[in-house]
Formats: C-alpha cells, sequence, structure tokens
C-alpha cells in the first residue's frame, strides 16, 4: 500500500502535537510534581481554606 506524503506529514504533525501537548502538562517547577498534581493540590488546598473561612462564618452567626 503507498503512502501519500500529505497523509504522512499530516501524521508526523499530529505527533509533534501531541508530544508538545505531553510535554506542557509534564512541566517540573523543580519538585517532580506534575502539571495536573500541582493543579489539583492548589485546588485542594483553597477548597479545605474557603470551607474553613466558611466555617468561622456560620459559628460567629451562633
Amino acid at each position: 500500500m503507498k503512502v501519500h506524503p500529505i497523509i504522512k506529514s499530516n501524521n508526523e504533525f499530529c505527533r509533534n502535537l501531541n508530544s508538545e501537548r505531553e510535554n506542557r502538562h509534564k512541566k517540573n517547577n523543580g519538585t517532580g510534581m506534575l502539571f495536573y498534581e500541582m493543579l489539583e493540590k492548589d485546588i485542594l488546598e483553597n477548597t479545605c481554606e474557603k470551607m474553613e473561612n466558611a466555617k468561622k462564618v456560620i459559628e460567629s452567626l451562633y
């Protein structure tokens, strides 16, 4: 089966895009944590902080 150059280059383009996307999400910040792990940690910390603040407000109402 003959592979056309356009299809071949398109596949290469897709591989490059996927590779760039993976590299973007695997950026390290010196701690060895992946981007999504850092994002999850940040969201959890912010959520806990907001819940503690809400708890203080509710307790102050009583």
